[in-house]
């Protein structure tokens, strides 16, 4: 399983040649803070924010100008508070309140469509800080307050608070289909999130069940709103639940995520989801699973906005070529003794790289040492290669930490050049023909998969 270790990059998204300047003006009545910031949701992939931050300077007024190619929800900060608005490419924004009281006092007008948005915030204003409710490849901020709730309420409990919330919202936001849409998405989210948080009482088919039941008044595939987090966050609570249900895969977590997005989500829904998951597995050196789907998903040019950016950001770490046969090396195991990996063709093989100071990877020992051993007593080498340079340290780490099968020690970067490893852990199936091999999709059952293989 190829991974390359990588700071974190984010997508930038040029304006539009039809950007238009947006003329600001913000009057504050008794000044309690000397600046303010305006955000706009740069990317709904990457989670970018353009964010500008005015000093006030003493002035209870503030003029700025910011270009829009499009209609875009803003979010305000002024000290502690925080508030949204509708803006669009047309509109002249005039915004005053009161430095102490900002909510109860806040007036917008030359924005059309925020009387509601902004009634909405006065009476369900949100709550800060947010907490991070996901895995490292489909991360979702949501309001602590709610997921906490989630934990202890019973599911009738917290479904008849939600839907007493959402009535009273409804009420609000009129005939906002903008409002209505975030409403809605919303309220099934942390629906989703009490059936996540309440997993052990059902079966992952009941719980793939139950999220069906919940996303019914809410469209699984709105063109129109991908470019709205309150959707993007459905979906990803969406593709959680269904992920129950999906079968453990030996090659990484990320490729059940993928299994999940591609049965359960259509359309442009699914491709934002498996962009979004591309995404994030590369941004945290995982490219196993773009280097094995990327390629199908973009056969057809159907989703260039995605695809465009994302071969900017994947540039050549991709072009390892996983398919054909394996590179063979010689390596000395704790003996000295000199073992290649040639001299097992014949058998299926699967090659571990590692290292002592690699947590992931000491984790990822102990949580598949039954696995290991199982496919051990089935008849398959392990191979696990460790790229430390000191070998007093390798042996150290190897008498705490159990490592079923043939440890070898590779102390210079030739096989990490060969294999063109970036990052640790990585992981490779072998064929008894000494050819790369990959799980079926779909699959149930990793013994019987390396069965097959065996018996080949």
């Amino acid at each position: 399983m190829k991974k390359y270790l990588l700071v974190p990059v984010l997508l930038l998204i040029s304006l539009s040649l039809n950007a238009r300047e947006v003329n600001f003006t913000v009057q504050i009545n008794n000044l309690a803070e000397t600046s303010f910031s305006v955000s706009i949701l740069e990317d709904v992939i990457s989670r970018e924010e353009r964010s500008y931050v005015f000093t006030l300077d003493g002035n209870a007024q503030k003029a700025f100008v910011l270009q829009l190619d499009k209609e875009e929800v803003l979010t305000f900060r002024y000290g502690s508070s925080i508030f949204q608005l509708i803006v669009r490419p047309s509109d002249s924004p005039v915004i005053s309140f009161d430095g102490y009281d900002v909510l109860s006092t806040l007036n917008v007008s030359g924005a059309a469509s925020n009387r509601a948005f902004l009634e909405l915030q006065r009476r369900f204003p949100q709550s800060f800080p947010n907490s991070t409710y996901s895995n490292t490849y489909l991360p979702l901020t949501l309001e602590e307050s709610l997921v906490q709730q989630a934990e202890y309420l019973s599911e009738q409990e917290y479904f008849a608070m939600l839907d007493r919330q959402q009535s009273e919202k409804l009420s609000i936001a009129g005939g906002s289909s903008f409002l209505t849409n975030k409403i809605k998405s919303e309220t099934a989210t942390y629906k989703l999130i009490h059936i996540l948080a309440n997993q052990y009482q059902y079966t992952p088919e009941q719980a793939k069940s139950k999220a069906r039941n919940v996303v019914g008044s809410v469209s699984l595939n709105d063109p129109s709103l991908l470019k709205y987090s309150f959707y993007t966050d459905f979906l990803t609570a969406f593709t959680y639940v269904n992920h129950l249900a999906v079968a453990r895969n030996v090659e990484g977590e990320e490729f059940e995520y993928y299994e999940a997005i591609n049965s359960n989500l259509s359309g442009k829904a699914r491709a934002f989801m498996l962009s979004k998951l591309f995404y994030n597995t590369f941004r945290y050196g995982q490219t196993e699973l773009i280097q094995r789907k990327y390629a199908d998903f973009k056969k057809g040019g159907a989703h260039t906005e995605y695809t465009s950016k994302l071969d900017i950001l994947f540039g050549d770490r991709v072009q390892f070529n996983e398919d054909g046969p394996a590179p063979n090396f010689s390596l000395p195991d704790e003996s000295g003794r000199m073992v290649s990996l040639g001299q097992y063709k014949g058998k299926v093989i699967y090659l571990s790289f590692w290292a002592t100071w690699c947590k992931p990877c000491l984790k990822g020992f102990e949580k598949s040492l039954s696995i290991r051993k199982e496919l051990q007593n089935m008849g398959v080498i392990l191979i696990n290669v460790s790229v430390d340079r000191d070998p007093s340290v390798w042996k150290s780490t190897m008498s705490r930490v159990e490592m079923p099968g043939i440890n070898l020690l590779s102390s210079d970067s030739a096989v990490l050049r060969t294999y063109d490893i970036g990052s640790l852990p990585v992981y490779h199936i072998i064929d008894k023909q000494g050819n790369f091999r990959y799980l079926s999709e779909g699959f149930r059952d990793i013994r019987e998969e390396f069965q097959r293989m065996i018996n080949e």
